[in-house]
């Protein structure tokens, strides 16, 4: 369920998000955002998908840490993910798999400019395009971002038509949208 649309534009991240919660039955609108500023740090936005409590820990527990190495890259997969892995066992929801790996969630990251994109199993990877998607749409969003790639509309234009795109095509995908910028 869901669709989170990022890209990277002048020095800054605009995040998208749709409103989707789903059981196994129905899909109704969250009144929480999938996209923020993170509570601790507002030089980093946040867009994930999957566990409301992943969101949650995301947003107003995990503190991220004083970066202390020049290249972001390095603070990002160092630094910050091992704090953040910590948040998430403090938190209750790291889980351990049958081979004894810990698995998170997805999440779009904004930091310094440049948008990245962490998975389950905590590995960091910058946005190759200058743009990414994660959640249950994010096949047709990326369709739609490679597509306007080098249009000359704004950033959040871009992000609100993947995500159009991705509700009129996905069950799991549902306005409203929410936008963030950092």
């Amino acid at each position: 369920m869901t669709c989170i649309v990022g890209v990277e534009h002048n020095g800054s991240v605009y995040l998208g998000a749709d409103s989707a919660a789903s059981d196994n039955h129905r899909i109704i609108p969250t009144s929480e955002p999938k996209v923020f500023h993170n509570y601790n740090n507002k030089k980093f936005v946040f867009g994930y998908s999957g566990s409301f409590r992943f969101g949650q820990l995301l947003q107003y527990s995990f503190s991220p840490p004083k970066q202390t190495v020049k290249n972001d890259f390095q603070y990002l997969v160092t630094e910050f993910m091992d704090s953040f892995r910590e948040t998430l066992k403090k938190g209750g929801i790291l889980k351990t798999t049958d081979g004894h790996v810990d698995n998170g969630g997805y999440f779009l990251l904004g930091y310094n400019g440049k948008l990245y994109l962490s998975e389950r199993d905590f590995h960091i990877r910058r946005a190759h395009f200058g743009y990414e998607s994660i959640g249950s749409g994010a096949d047709h969003a990326m369709a739609v971002l490679h597509y306007l790639k080098d249009s000359k509309i704004a950033p959040k234009t871009k992000l609100l038509n993947a995500l159009n795109v991705s509700s009129e095509l996905i069950t799991t995908v549902c306005p409203p949208f929410n936008f963030i910028k950092v």
